[in-house]
């Protein structure tokens, strides 16, 4: 972990969660479970299965959401489980998402995502 946001820690350490609740000034929550994503090929499949798992909340934040094939994928994903009934809630940074897109935004807003 990053020791400039003060955890020095791995995610399977034992002191993960508190030092994470400390830097967040968040309590950990039971039920709750980290699982860190390398980029690249590996990185979406997982995600998405978790989109499509989720039967009461996503909290999406992300810095880049860029039109792209894979792109649609996630936005097909978050609003299908909108539809659903799931609370939908996503966080894109200003800056790295400005090339979004607008089929991405139209879609995830017309199934009732929240941002």
């Amino acid at each position: 972990m990053d020791s400039q946001i003060g955890l020095r820690t791995h995610d399977g350490a034992p002191s993960f969660a508190k030092s994470l609740a400390q830097v967040c000034q968040s309590p950990w929550l039971s039920g709750n479970h980290i699982r860190t994503l390398p980029n690249g090929d590996a990185f979406f499949p997982p995600m998405i299965q978790a989109i499509k798992g989720a039967k009461k909340t996503i909290t999406f934040e992300t810095f880049a959401f860029v039109d792209a094939p894979i792109t649609r994928e996630v936005t097909k994903a978050l609003a299908a489980k909108a539809s659903e009934g799931v609370a939908v809630h996503l966080i894109l940074d200003q800056v790295g998402s400005r090339k979004a897109g607008e089929y991405n935004i139209n879609w995830l807003t017309n199934a009732g995502v929240k941002s």
